[in-house]
């Protein structure tokens, strides 16, 4: 294998990006550029200077269709959708599609080069209901990181037999069983006749942002290329980022870590 930088890493996660904008298009699949890669395309034409990943979002009807449909009409073999609805071995609520003929570690997990695919669910006008959402996906999220942690806890005595007695009950469930409860807690809303929408499977906490923004896309450009992005942008980034033109401080600025490889032709495989 041989490791590859930023910039192949780049050229990569957009190889991926292509493929799925094609198939998405050639489909009738609705999608957009969402979270960072987003603000990245309005701010700075192209990636965040800091940020190392791409990120597009969905309907979840779209994103439900993409998920059946990819296996049948995808056709090129190296790249793989994976979602925690079609695979109980899945670490996150949300899908990746990836490249197979890649490596990409991050967070204890081997992938392949890959884009994230959120779905965006219906959401209650109500912010105490909003609130209730994300507390509970909040919570689903600190009780699977627990789940999964091996590490040796710090403090005294009694911390660390809490520690273990706590890991203890939350092995009783199934591996990734949190981030599957997630998923279904995310789709609490849809079809019940509300405006606006929720990021339930995501860090966001977005209220107030009406399907409406989504109703139209625009091109805008990434780079040396242009993808889809919604047309009131300016409503989606407020609901997630305030005052998206203005640079975050210094300290926030930051990276993931992570190492990335491209494989030999002897070491790929498609299965």
């Amino acid at each position: 294998m041989r490791k590859i930088g930023m910039d192949e890493l780049r050229q990569k996660q957009m190889e991926v990006l292509d493929y799925v904008a094609a198939l998405c298009d050639e489909n009738g699949i609705r999608y957009w550029i969402e979270g960072g890669t987003l603000l990245g395309a309005i701010r700075h034409k192209g990636y965040i200077p800091w940020d190392d990943d791409i990120d597009i979002a969905m309907l979840r009807e779209d994103y439900t269709r993409f998920r059946k449909e990819f296996p049948e009409k995808s056709r090129d073999p190296k790249f793989v959708f994976r979602c925690a609805e079609d695979d109980k071995t899945w670490h996150l609520p949300f899908g990746k599609v990836m490249n197979t003929e890649t490596l990409f570690l991050q967070d204890g997990h081997d992938l392949g080069i890959n884009i994230d695919i959120f779905p965006m669910d219906d959401a209650p006008d109500d912010d105490a209901l909003m609130d209730k959402m994300y507390r509970k996906r909040d919570r689903l999220k600190v009780l699977n990181a627990a789940q999964q942690n091996t590490g040796k806890p710090s403090g005294n005595v009694l911390r660390r037999a809490a520690v273990y007695c706590i890991r203890l009950v939350l092995r009783c469930f199934p591996d990734y069983y949190f981030i599957r409860k997630i998923a279904k807690n995310a789709v609490k809303y849809d079809g019940k006749g509300y405006e606006n929408l929720g990021h339930f499977t995501a860090e966001s906490k977005m209220k107030h942002l009406s399907k409406h923004a989504v109703d139209e896309t625009i091109e805008v450009p990434f780079e040396d290329r242009t993808y889809k992005a919604p047309k009131g942008y300016d409503a989606w980034l407020r609901s997630c980022f305030g005052d998206y033109m203005q640079l975050p401080p210094e300290k926030d600025r930051k990276r993931h870590t992570y190492e990335a490889f491209v494989k030999e032709a002897d070491e790929v495989g498609h299965g």
